[in-house]
């Protein structure tokens, strides 16, 4: 028999070469390489079928390796050719063997290889061992959960086979503990998508694993499955398959009821671990199989400590929903409150109010250093020190002066009771950015943060004198942006959208406290009238109100023409809302003013294939027969409204004439 002939065979993956040397005789299948690695060995890493003719000319399938590794061991850790497992198995490949790092081929497989290789392995005669432990202290299941992308399936059958849930690893933990350490690992905290689905302004959201999804500023349902979807996509969020396969294991290792009182050398629980990553799913599963809710680690922390650090409202609600907290202000072993806990991790106003409102004390002194804070150090020092933007304003109740910075960011986040604490000891209620160019009547005015408060603010300010005519760059007023902000968020359903009616609150606090209606944005030379035509027929109405009641010009004011020529009437028309084209005629709005091409507002209506409309501006006199003076795009000059209305192909519209 030839050793080299038959690694050089191997190796060159030379199927008829193996098979000449079997039939000379000259084939060794224990031939063993200068590495130490059988030729069975390098046919299987090759996924080859020359493992099938050494296996049948008597290689030795637990040879192994100076890793320690027999063929199994490389079969569970590729994508193997389903057959050569089987073959390794029917030749007496034995599933318990221990390389040096103390790894069977389960344990391989079970962090490595596609569920059908560990399907293939699991299913023999005689069952695997998966108490086995590698030098680490991991069972199989302790090594998938620790890399658990794509390995939902590979849980279930290691658990239906007996894997026992409650085998602690050289640290102590449980799988489960382990799965949960990777879930709060691949926690993302932060990551965001947007863009326009047709006339839809589409957002999604993933903020410390809770993943949503809003239409026009709306949070509407959001399945897992769908979840799953855009996760996967190449736009969607890096690593959130990997936080959804390790939750689903989490939930069927509880399903598995394993011992919930094991905690790991660090004193954690699943239930404190758990609480940390603030997944309701697990909170429930967990609080369903019965586990303690009070059990503290070494460093003292509770469950109520780790559920204040997970950034979750969500889970928190749960929490205190299911848990009975006797002490709110319960401490741990440096004297930290949940409030403490809070402030070290997240910025989170809406779970400092939440606490707030359950009687948590700012005023609870820590009792030992901690981290890098000294004995004595309050939820407020963690703040300062760790820059909380939001939270800080609510925590100092002492502060009077703020920065720049941090009275915007109040106002913004419409802390009401820090912004009139700063203005009645004589803040400056027209106070500027950083850039000295806007206002914070300005900034929130504009209500980026998507808020149902926002009008409160406003009058706010106004109350203690904000100058309600104060202008951006290029002479936009609070109304104008109030307006211009709307432009961004697509089409919307009125009675569901508590933002677009926020809008309209603040645009009537403006109007009646005398914004100036007058005021034209510079080049473009539009006003808040024009814009309002377009997008909020309550914000119309309100203006063109105004103007009849308090404007002696209202006339001209309905007829100003921007940079391009149109008028409010105009982008009505465009538009197609017939109730604000009714209000803008009916109060003396011209109904056959020209833009600088010659298009009247009926030629806009037809052009955008708004029937109603072009039939509401005929009725009411529109000029059927006036011409545009220059082309534009399809049109020409000398076109007509029948004219327009025929190269539009709208033939209900030209059914009209």
């Amino acid at each position: 028999m030839s050793i080299q002939k038959t690694i050089d065979a191997v190796i060159s993956d030379n199927d008829s070469k193996v098979r000449d040397l079997k039939y000379n005789g000259e084939l060794n299948p224990n031939a063993i390489t200068s590495d130490g690695d059988s030729v069975l060995h390098l046919a299987i890493a090759k996924d080859s079928t020359i493992s099938f003719i050494l296996m049948d000319s008597g290689a030795d399938v637990n040879y192994q390796n100076r890793a320690g590794d027999t063929s199994l061991h490389i079969a569970a850790g590729i994508n193997v050719y389903d057959r050569i497992a089987k073959r390794l198995l029917a030749k007496g490949g034995d599933l318990n063997v221990q390389n040096k790092k103390g790894e069977t081929p389960i344990h391989i497989a079970a962090e490595k290889s596609p569920f059908h290789v560990l399907s293939y392995l699991t299913r023999t005669k005689t069952k695997p061992n998966l108490g086995i432990k590698d030098q680490k202290g991991f069972t199989a299941l302790h090594t998938l959960c620790c890399k658990p992308l794509d390995k939902v399936k590979h849980a279930k059958t290691l658990l239906k086979l007996g894997a026992d849930v409650n085998s602690q690893d050289k640290a102590g933990k449980t799988a489960l503990i382990r799965i949960l350490e990777t879930i709060e690992n691949a926690r993302i905290s932060d990551w965001y998508s947007e863009g326009h689905n047709g006339d839809r302004y589409v957002e999604y959201k993933l903020k410390n694993g809770l993943f949503t999804y809003h239409v026009n500023k709306e949070k509407r349902s959001f399945p897992l499955k769908d979840q799953r979807y855009c996760a996967e996509k190449s736009w969607g969020p890096t690593g959130q398959t990997l936080y959804y396969d390790a939750i689903e294991i989490a939930l069927n290792i509880i399903k598995a009821q394993p011992d919930l009182s094991i905690v790991d050398q660090e004193g954690n629980s699943p239930f404190l671990l758990a609480c940390r990553i603030g997944e309701p799913r697990i909170i429930k599963a967990l609080l369903k199989g019965g586990t303690a809710t009070n059990i503290p680690n070494n460093s003292g922390e509770l469950p109520l400590h780790a559920i204040a650090r997970s950034g979750r409202l969500d889970a928190v609600k749960i929490f205190f929903k299911q848990v009975d907290i006797q002490d709110i202000n319960e401490i741990d072993a440096a004297g930290w409150t949940a409030l403490h806990h809070l402030v070290d991790t997240e910025d989170d106003l809406d779970i400092l109010k939440f606490l707030q409102k359950k009687g948590v004390d700012p005023n609870r002194a820590s009792i030992a250093k901690k981290e890098s804070f000294p004995i004595g150090t309050l939820a407020l020092n963690i703040a300062q020190a760790k820059d909380r933007i939001n939270i800080l304003p609510l925590l100092d109740t002492k502060k009077t002066t703020f920065s720049i910075d941090e009275i915007r960011q109040a106002a913004l986040n419409n802390l009401g009771a820090v912004v009139e604490k700063y203005l009645k000891n004589g803040g400056d209620a027209d106070m500027k950015d950083a850039n000295n160019t806007t206002s914070i009547l300005l900034s929130v005015a504009r209500n980026d943060n998507a808020s149902d408060k926002t009008a409160a603010m406003v009058q706010l300010l106004l109350k203690y004198g904000a100058d309600i005519n104060a202008l951006q760059a290029r002479y936009f007023n609070a109304l104008m942006l109030c307006i211009n902000s709307l432009y961004h968020k697509g089409a919307r359903i009125l009675a569901f959208d508590n933002e677009y009616m926020e809008h309209v609150k603040i645009a009537k606090i403006l109007i009646n406290n005398g914004i100036d209606l007058g005021q034209a944005k510079q080049g473009a030379n539009q006003k808040a009238l024009r814009d309002a035509a377009e997008i909020s027929p309550e914000i119309t109405s309100m203006i063109v109100q105004k103007l009849v009641t308090d404007y002696p010009n209202y006339k001209e004011e309905l007829d100003h023409q921007d940079s391009d020529g149109f008028t409010a009437l105009h982008v009505a028309a465009r538009a197609g809302n017939v109730p604000t084209i009714q209000l803008l005629v009916e109060a003396g709005a011209s109904i056959n003013l020209a833009e600088d091409y010659g298009f009247i507002p009926l030629h806009e209506a037809i052009i955008a294939g708004h029937y109603d409309a072009s039939r509401y501006l005929i009725e009411q006199g529109a000029d059927i027969k006036h011409t545009i003076s220059r082309g534009y795009d399809a049109y020409r000059s000398g076109d007509d409204a029948k004219a327009i209305a025929n190269k539009s192909r709208n033939k209900k519209i030209l059914d009209l004439f």
